[in-house]
């Protein structure tokens, strides 16, 4: 697995309990540790409010 992952879209309405992916790209939840991760950087800042 990547380091560091880009986020490219949201998806607000799709509730997941746990993440799916694979080596390349990855369907993550609000408590997932990458996109914790993500919302620590200048990348979320391209996502409206309450998505932070």
């Amino acid at each position: 697995m990547t380091a560091e992952w880009t986020p490219v879209f949201v998806l607000p309405n799709i509730p997941l309990e746990a993440a799916i992916g694979c080596e390349i790209a990855a369907l993550a939840p609000a408590h997932d540790r990458r996109v914790a991760t993500l919302k620590r950087t200048p990348h979320a800042q391209a996502f409206p409010q309450p998505f932070h």
